[in-house]
C-alpha cells in the first residue's frame, strides 16, 4: 500500500473502487449505472469494495438514513449474503433503515422547520424582515405556518394556505419551474433583441 507524508501527517494513496452492489431487502446485485433521464435503481444501502482487499463501505441508498452504516479499512464484503455473520449483519441494518425512515416521515415537518430556521437566521436583515413581512416568520426567527403570499401576483394557491409542509413544497416546486420558464424566455428575448440590433 502506497503511504505519503504530508506536513507530518500520514494519508494513504487514494483508493480505487473495485465493486458496487446494490442491496434492496434480500436481494443483492451488481450496480448498473442509468443513462440519462432514467431514474436510479430503488435500493437499501450500497456494497463498495475496494481494490486489492483495501476495505468496504456500505452507505445508505436513501437520503433519509445518515449514510455510512458500516466501514472497514481492509478485506472485502463477500459475493452472498448466506454468510451466517453477514446475514445477521444485513437483518440488524435493514431493521436500523425501516427505524430510521420512520423516525424521519414521522418528524419530516419538524426538520423542514429547524431547516428553514436556519436558513433564515444566514440570511441578511433586509431578506429577514421581507420574510416576517410576508408572514412566513416571526420577529424570533420561528417559522409560522407554511401559508402561501401573493409574491406573483396570481391565485393559483389555495386561498386557506397549505395543510402541510409537503403540500406547500410541492406546490413551490411547481410555481418554482412556472417561474423559472418565464424567466428563461425573457432572457431570451432579451438576447434575440440584442441580436437583431
Amino acid at each position: 500500500m502506497q503511504m505519503r507524508e504530508v506536513e507530518g501527517i500520514v494519508t494513504k494513496a487514494p483508493l480505487k473502487i473495485g465493486s458496487i452492489e446494490v442491496v434492496k431487502g434480500d436481494t443483492r446485485k451488481p450496480y448498473v449505472p442509468t443513462k440519462g433521464n432514467a431514474k436510479p435503481e430503488q435500493a437499501d444501502v450500497y456494497i463498495v469494495n475496494f481494490a486489492n482487499n483495501q476495505g468496504y463501505v456500505i452507505t445508505s441508498a436513501d437520503r433519509r438514513v445518515p449514510s455510512v452504516l458500516a466501514y472497514n479499512s481492509y478485506g472485502h464484503l463477500g459475493d452472498t449474503i448466506s454468510n451466517p455473520g453477514q446475514a445477521i449483519l444485513f437483518s440488524y441494518m435493514q431493521e436500523y433503515i425501516e427505524e430510521q425512515r420512520a423516525a424521519f416521515e414521522a418528524n419530516k415537518e419538524n426538520l423542514a422547520t429547524e431547516a428553514e430556521e436556519a436558513i433564515f437566521k444566514r440570511l441578511s436583515k433586509g431578506q429577514q424582515e421581507e420574510l416576517i413581512l410576508r408572514g412566513l416568520f416571526d420577529r424570533r426567527g420561528k417559522r409560522v405556518k407554511t401559508k402561501y403570499y401573493n409574491y406573483y401576483g396570481d391565485d393559483s394557491y389555495p386561498r386557506e394556505g397549505f395543510n402541510s409542509h409537503q403540500e406547500y413544497w410541492e406546490w413551490f416546486c411547481h410555481k418554482k419551474i412556472e417561474v423559472l420558464n418565464i424567466w428563461i424566455k425573457d432572457i431570451l428575448n432579451m438576447e434575440n433583441g440584442k441580436l437583431n440590433m
